[in-house]
């Protein structure tokens, strides 16, 4: 009997063999297209993620905002009223922890990196593989207030000056946040360099402004509650003398006029015409960085003079909101 040719028929071997190489070669080209490379030369074809935009600088700021929810949410002190500041603070720290997150996770950085599987938690759940997390160990006010200082530290204001544009705001927003919760808890506040010559002339429009309204809303209050009216506008023209020399030759004239917040009639709308004018005073404060031109150093500069105006608008109502700086209250 001759000798039957070679069957050309493919195994079921072969089968699952080019499918499972076809299927991971169609996967690394349609992955190669969305920001993954295939490394060349390796018997295996395997993924290497590129990194986001200021992956480490963003990490370190969501970490911070971690321990913040942590602490302030199991805030403990013999004093009510000081538990209750700190514990309010909690949903702003949450606020924060999620939505920086969210740039980590649109930015491709896997879940085991930003919560690591050893921590003790994450703002979005507990990684202990339990259903029922365990119950928060009491944080002393020390602990929490020495939490704040790191987050809002020359490293984390450093870390903004090396950000793009795109975080830098966030980031600078989130350290202010922190600065002001550490100041309200006795700790020192942060150092007060002088501004760049850009940030202060930026700066001086909005200072102005709310000076002028401050004056103008001052002379509406009763002269026997005007103290505070008329410290408050000192501290304002102080701060423009200080940043006209700032700004140097980049110093903008002052305008013919200023819209005031609103109307001054009373003394009620008096006072809550000054709380309008800081609150807007607030919104702007971080405005400065948003360029990518920024010298060494504007960052600590600018939240330095910004958690300033956050404590001053506080004085006179204004709320401490999540992410002060970028959006109008």
């Amino acid at each position: 009997m001759p000798d039957r040719p070679p069957s050309r028929a493919v195994t079921r071997r072969a089968v699952l063999r080019w499918g499972v190489g076809g299927g991971a070669l169609a996967a690394g080209l349609s992955l190669a297209g969305c920001g993954v490379r295939i490394d060349d030369g390796a018997t295996v074809p395997f993924l290497t993620r590129q990194r986001m935009a200021d992956e480490d600088i963003v990490l370190a700021a969501y970490r911070h905002e971690v321990v913040l929810v942590r602490l302030t949410g199991a805030a403990t002190d013999p004093d009510p009223a000081t538990v209750a500041l700190v514990r309010s603070a909690a949903p702003r720290h949450t606020e924060h922890a999620a939505a920086v997150r969210a740039i980590l996770v649109a930015g491709g950085v896997p879940d085991h990196l930003i919560d690591p599987p050893t921590s003790t938690g994450s703002a979005t759940g507990s990684q202990t593989g339990s259903t029922t997390p365990p119950p928060p160990v009491p944080a002393t006010v020390a602990a929490i207030r020495d939490a704040a200082l790191e987050a809002a530290g020359p490293a984390a204001t450093s870390a903004v000056d090396r950000a793009t544009t795109d975080h830098a705001l966030v980031l600078a927003s989130v350290a202010a946040h922190a600065a002001v919760l550490a100041a309200s808890l006795g700790g020192p506040p942060p150092s007060s360099p002088a501004l760049p010559a850009s940030a202060a002339a930026a700066l001086l429009p909005p200072t102005r402004a709310a000076a002028y309204a401050v004056e103008v809303a001052a002379a509406r209050i009763p002269a026997a509650d005007r103290t505070r009216a008329l410290a408050t506008v000192a501290w304002l023209r102080a701060r423009e003398r200080d940043w006209v020399t700032a700004a140097g030759p980049l110093a903008p004239l002052p305008d013919l006029g200023f819209r005031l917040p609103g109307p001054v009639a009373s003394p009620a709308e008096a006072t809550a015409s000054i709380g309008a004018a800081l609150a807007g005073l607030v919104a702007v404060g971080l405005s400065p960085l948003a360029t990518s031109d920024r010298p060494a150093g504007m960052a600590g500069a600018v939240v330095s003079a910004h958690v300033e105006t956050i404590r001053h608008a506080m004085t006179w109502g204004v709320p401490l909101s999540a992410f002060p700086g970028l959006a109008r209250p």
